[in-house]
């Protein structure tokens, strides 16, 4: 994109995306969703930044819209997946935990876990690699996903705040 500054046209932009498509493809054959959406999050960032008309960016940002929701409906996307994707819009009080079924009890329990965590971190966190929550066990999956969570409780929201300050950066640059 840098070296054809000059010729953005309809076929770079479908050679670009065709280039995209085919590891973003393997990716989610694994199945990694997640790292599948951050690969297309990047491809859209840098067609913006290479300065493709903004009708054009549109209209993909459109098709990409309307192809998430036929994957929903034609169930392309596995319960799993969907059940990540739209977690955070309904989220049950941890007292209403214990009504879920098996699966979503553990997924109740890690997210109460994990805003445990960070509100024990308080102001400036419980100290680096000190953090009760995460050092014991009690969020499960602190590792992983919720690693925003062993920040919080260890760093405190300063040091949350640093670290959101640092992605700021460098999504910036």
């Amino acid at each position: 994109l840098h070296r054809h500054e000059a010729g953005l046209s309809t076929g770079m932009l479908a050679r670009v995306l065709l280039l995209a498509a085919f590891p973003m493809g393997l990716v989610y054959l694994q199945p990694d969703l997640g790292t599948t959406l951050i690969m297309a999050t990047v491809v859209f960032a840098l067609l913006v930044l290479a300065g493709f008309r903004l009708r054009l960016l549109l209209l993909i940002a459109a098709v990409i819209v309307g192809g998430f929701f036929l994957a929903v409906n034609l169930h392309i996307l596995q319960g799993y997946q969907l059940q990540r994707l739209t977690g955070f819009l309904h989220q049950p009080a941890p007292a209403d935990c214990y009504q879920l079924s098996a699966t979503q009890q553990v997924d109740c329990y890690q997210l109460a876990q994990s805003k445990t965590a960070i509100g024990a971190g308080g102001l400036t966190g419980t100290g680096l690699f000190n953090g009760a929550e995460t050092n014991n066990g009690f969020v499960p999956y602190a590792y992983a996903d919720f690693i925003f969570s062993a920040i919080g409780e260890q760093l405190g929201f300063v040091g949350a705040a640093v670290i959101v300050g640092l992605y700021a950066v460098l999504c910036f640059r």
